[in-house]
């Protein structure tokens, strides 16, 4: 699959996902750490585990880079490292620098257009 093809809505629906996954995490870590009620589990759990399964699906079914796909394998907070190690945009890297492919050849320094040879006209 091809990395240009996560659009920012892509991009969107893998951070709600990602967020929702990690904060449901957080939820039921702190119910364990301190009132440890069955009811904020039973409702938290299935939550989390879906959103950790929805994070999986969206990275492995719409093109994002294999760092992506494999991170979002880590329980709890893949979503959240694959996001942060992945471009913001199509054609741009992780560091919101231009990738080569996508940049325009820019004009000499004396601002003269490239003007191409054409054997035969001198």
């Amino acid at each position: 699959m091809n990395a240009t093809r996560n659009s920012p809505g892509r991009r969107t629906a893998l951070i709600s996902a990602a967020v929702i996954e990690a904060v449901s995490l957080l939820g039921l870590l702190i119910n364990l750490g301190t009132a440890h009620r069955p009811g904020i589990a039973a409702a938290l759990g299935p939550i989390h585990g879906t959103a950790y399964l929805i994070t999986i699906a969206l990275a492995w079914t719409e093109g994002f880079p294999r760092r992506t796909r494999r991170l979002t394998l880590i329980p709890g907070v893949g979503g959240i490292l694959a996001l942060w190690t992945t471009p913001t945009t199509p054609g741009t890297t992780t560091t919101g620098t231009t990738s080569p492919a996508d940049r325009e050849i820019a004009p000499p320094p004396d601002g003269r257009q490239h003007q191409p040879d054409h054997p035969g006209h001198g």
